[in-house]
């Protein structure tokens, strides 16, 4: 048996790869302990993960647990990356479970860029771990916005994410979680970094055509059949693209929702209205019913049958 030759290069190998840390700390400043976080995490990055993920654990929890945080995404290397120079702090909005991964987009609050995508294994909720995180705040992210919504569909064998950003609207391949993949930065005309205006603020995609709710702009529908080339949808007879707001319900629009041949949208931040349309004709809505003033409200859900609201403050 070869057990003491065998034990002796596992213990040569631990020898090395302490002196690495110890070195790598001494050169940067950076405690050992940090260095040595930061190359399991990039031993981590370079896993191959699975197509489909484990998708959200099914734990049992204890009465003590009902209503409290079990796990936290943080602002250190496995979460939000530090403050982006002269930006509010980055903060998450919105998320969803996309091919059993949890994805989430960080963006500074109030509608500026740049910001990135967080993608997690959240098989064991009380230990999510990362699995990408996407953020070039000087290349692809540059644009990203405080998000209000995710856009997914699925074309010819892809799996495709929508996003709103500073400038328009983006669309990003999500097919393979190891090799995502920008596929489309779409500009609309009045759209530039606004927060309550030129703003891109929610977006729905009801394929083949992503609804993007623009404020005092109305919505701009979006041909997205084949999202690699999606433009600006032609609405026939002259008609405007993004459709005004005279025609939607009569105020500022923000959050925005389609199920089926059903339109919902609502403003936001304000007491303006909710209204109800028939999207039967997908580029032409018709106003049902509307509402036109309400109690203070900042942004709304939609379940199929009722719209909630949330207040500031209160």
């Amino acid at each position: 048996m070869k057990i003491r030759p065998l034990f002796s290069v596992m213990f040569s190998v631990l020898a090395l790869l302490f002196a690495a840390v110890v070195t790598h700390a001494a050169v940067t400043g950076k405690s050992p302990l940090e260095t040595f976080n930061q190359m399991s995490a990039a031993v981590t990055a370079a896993a191959v993960e699975p197509l489909q993920g484990p998708g959200l654990g099914n734990l049992t929890y204890t009465s003590s647990e009902l209503f409290t945080p079990i796990s936290w995404i943080r602002r250190d290397d496995q979460g939000v990356p530090a403050t982006y120079p002269n930006r509010k702090a980055f903060g998450l909005n919105a998320g969803i479970m996309h091919n059993g991964y949890f994805v989430t987009l960080f963006a500074p609050d109030s509608g500026l860029g740049p910001g990135g995508f967080l993608i997690y294994d959240v098989s064991n909720p009380r230990a999510i771990r990362l699995v990408q995180r996407i953020y070039e705040p000087e290349g692809r992210t540059a644009d990203f916005r405080e998000a209000h919504s995710f856009g997914v569909s699925t074309i010819a064998g892809k799996d495709y994410i929508a996003i709103a950003t500073t400038k328009g609207i983006e669309f990003w391949d999500f097919t393979d979680v190891n090799d995502i993949q920008q596929t489309r930065k779409l500009a609309l005309p009045t759209v530039n970094a606004g927060d309550y205006a030129n703003v891109s603020w929610q977006l729905w995609w009801q394929a083949p055509y992503v609804y993007v709710a623009s404020a005092n702009d109305g919505i701009y529908i979006v041909d997205a059949r084949d999202p690699a080339n999606a433009v600006l949808a032609n609405r026939g007879a002259g008609k405007p693209n993004p459709v005004p707001t005279g025609e939607l319900g009569g105020f500022r629009i923000g959050p925005i929702f389609t199920i089926g041949n059903h339109m919902v949208l609502t403003s936001m931040d304000n007491t303006d209205g909710i209204a109800s349309l028939d999207i039967s004709d997908p580029l032409n809505p018709k106003v049902l019913d509307a509402v036109g003033s309400n109690p203070f409200y900042y942004a709304t859900c939609f379940d199929g049958k009722s719209v909630y609201a949330s207040v500031r403050g209160g």
